[in-house]
């Protein structure tokens, strides 16, 4: 929810927020991928792309599918500004 609302504002403010919900539910429910991967989009947008990047690392590693998503998230590691303009 924050992260869409973030991407429809494009407020920092919401990223952030999100960023910290998402960690929290992956402190309670570590197989989560998309969690990961959405967590991952909010940190893009907040330029941290280091951390970004490590959690479309995750994200990659927990899912064996070859999806849409984990092609991006594939994309996302290389060039994790990318994520910022999805």
């Amino acid at each position: 929810m924050l992260l869409s609302e973030g991407m429809s504002k494009n407020k920092e403010e919401f990223y952030a927020d999100a960023d910290k919900e998402f960690k929290a539910a992956l402190a309670a429910y570590p197989n989560f991928p998309m969690a990961y991967y959405a967590d991952g989009l909010a940190l893009a947008r907040l330029k941290q792309d280091e951390a970004a990047k490590s959690q479309f690392e995750h994200y990659i590693a927990m899912t064996k599918e070859e999806t849409a998503d984990r092609g991006r998230a594939r994309r996302y590691v290389e060039r994790p500004e990318l994520a910022s303009r999805s």
